[in-house]
Parts: structure tokens; sequence; C-alpha cells
């Protein structure tokens, strides 16, 4: 790829300007019949060509698992304590091979989580996902959930059962 990950993160670029190598990849995409599609021919060659050019550290692979494995609740002190890395140094080379601060990493895959939550927990108590995965409150929870799905978790759920309804399914 021309860019570095950190470079590309939140950004529009042309795909053919983004990639050196195959430009039958916007062929490919335009040949498949479903958006999923679209996006699974994508992200293939998107792993293949990082693959190639740029290994990512071991530690960063291990950070990463380690805040999944934590459901986004771990603070970057203890993944420096953890990798015995500076909490700088791992800012630093996290943006550069993820493409963006642990920090928002980890609130990225909190929002994940409550959102499956929402999802297929039919039990879903808005405490219970607080405490699972360390909200502090009720406000920060939400705060932080509509600032990545702009709606608040009680509208969101309304949304899904309404449009699954719809189409048929059931939530």
């Amino acid at each position: 790829m021309n860019y570095p990950v950190s470079e590309i993160t939140d950004k529009k670029l042309p795909l053919l300007e983004l990639v050196l190598a195959d430009s039958s990849i916007v062929e490919n995409i335009c040949e498949q019949t479903s958006f999923t599609d679209r996006i699974r021919v994508f992200m293939e060659f998107i792993q293949a060509v990082t693959r190639e050019e740029q290994a990512v550290p071991e530690f960063i692979d291990y950070s990463v698992k380690k805040i999944y494995t934590h459901k986004g609740n771990i603070t970057i002190k203890e993944l420096a304590e953890d990798t015995g890395y500076s909490d700088r140094y791992l800012r630093r080379k996290f943006e550069e091979f993820i493409g963006m601060k642990p920090k928002l990493f980890c609130q990225i895959v909190r929002v994940q989580n409550s959102l499956q939550t929402l999802m297929y927990r039919r039990d879903f108590h808005l405490m219970d996902v607080l405490d699972e995965l360390g909200y502090y409150d009720q406000s920060h929870f939400i705060g932080e959930f509509k600032r990545f799905n702009m709606l608040p978790p009680s509208q969101l759920k309304k949304l899904l059962v309404n449009e699954a309804y719809d189409i048929g399914g059931i939530v």
C-alpha cells in the first residue's frame, strides 16, 4: 500500500491510489452481487496486502487480543505493564500499526460488546452491561454508546426489534 494504516484511518481515498499492486481489485469488487460479498473481497485483498508488507509486532498483536479478551475493559497502563513496554511507546506503535489509539480501540470493542448484548440477549438489563463492561455509570455508558451508534441503547433496541418484525424475524 502507498500509505501506513495510521494515515488512512478515517480518511476518504481513491482505492487505486491506496494500492500499488493489483488494480483489478476494483473490477473484482464491482463483479460481486451483494454488499457483503464486496466487503469480503475487499477485506481479503487488504489482509493479503498488509500481511505481505508490514508484519505487526508481536506485542501489538498480543495487546489487541488482550483488549478483545477483556471486552475493551482494560487500561493502557495495564497493557503496558503486561507487555513490558512504556505507555508512550505502546500508544505510538499501536497507532502506527492499528491506525488508532489503543484507548479508542478499547472504547470501540466495549461498545461492540454492549451492542452484541443489546441485540442478542433477551434478558438484557442495563446494569448488567454497565457492570460487565466496566462503565462507571449509566450516563457514561449511554454517552459512549451514542458516540459510536448515533442513538441511545433503548432507541436502537426498539429500532432493531421493529426492523426484525418488519422482515419477519424475531429478536
